[in-house]
């Protein structure tokens, strides 16, 4: 393949006991640990350019994740954990616009969150509730995943670009790009420093993998660079 987009959700986090704080949750020990051997792992035939959610967790990952990939021979793009550099408002949490709403929800489900991501996914909640899943993947997909496809289709080769976001942003893309709910396809929701791959070939196809299977994704990601 020519060039690699990955949107993996952020690595181990400590528990959220308040909802208007989550932004600020860091990753346990273990967590910084999981996703610099992450970045130690990452294929060193291509350049490691990273975007994360400006969530705490997600740059803790993004950068352990470089530090992981530098360390053991990988090549890098510019970066800072500071700065805006990698930041990408489109990959953040902001999906919830009633916190309390969902802490009902997920406790009318006895604390499972996967009925409530389930519903939301099918466009079941009113937008005064939650953000729409389609509106949230569509974003991420036109200025993150499709980069990918119009960077290859320009002849650039030789990169990964890898975006740190949350588990349900993730579920969202994949709801949007393989147009079906994925927990009908029999897919679960990415855990810790787990995500999608789309591989963009030289050949102009766009592979999207997932726990295991692949879809081709290529007219999806063209429409959306018509957007």
């Amino acid at each position: 393949m020519a060039n690699i987009s990955q949107l993996n959700r952020h690595g181990p986090r400590k528990k959220i006991t308040d909802l208007s704080a989550h932004s600020i949750v860091p990753l346990t020990d273990k967590g910084k640990k999981e996703s610099f051997l992450l970045g130690q792992e990452l294929n060193k035939g291509f350049t490691l350019k990273t975007y994360f959610s400006p969530l705490k967790r997600a740059r803790q990952t993004a950068h352990q994740i470089y530090k992981g990939h530098k360390s053991s021979g990988g090549t890098v793009a510019k970066y800072s954990r500071h700065k805006r550099i990698g930041v990408r408002q489109e990959l953040t949490h902001d999906i919830l616009k009633d916190p309390a709403f969902l802490e009902k929800e997920q406790a009318r489900f006895g604390g499972d969150n996967n009925p409530v991501l389930n519903k939301w996914l099918d466009g079941k909640y009113s937008k005064n509730k939650f953000i729409p899943s389609k509106d949230i993947a569509k974003r991420i997909i036109s200025k993150r995943l499709a980069l990918g496809q119009r960077a290859t289709q320009k002849g650039a080769k030789g990169w990964l670009i890898l975006n740190v976001t949350h588990d349900w942003h993730v579920m969202a893309v994949l709801n949007e790009l393989l147009g079906k709910n994925p927990f009908a396809l029999k897919l679960t929701t990415p855990k810790p420093n787990k995500g999608l791959k789309i591989y963009h070939t030289k050949e102009g196809l766009d592979i999207l993998e997932y726990q295991g299977k692949r879809f081709d994704v290529t007219e999806k990601l063209k429409a959306f660079q018509k957007k």
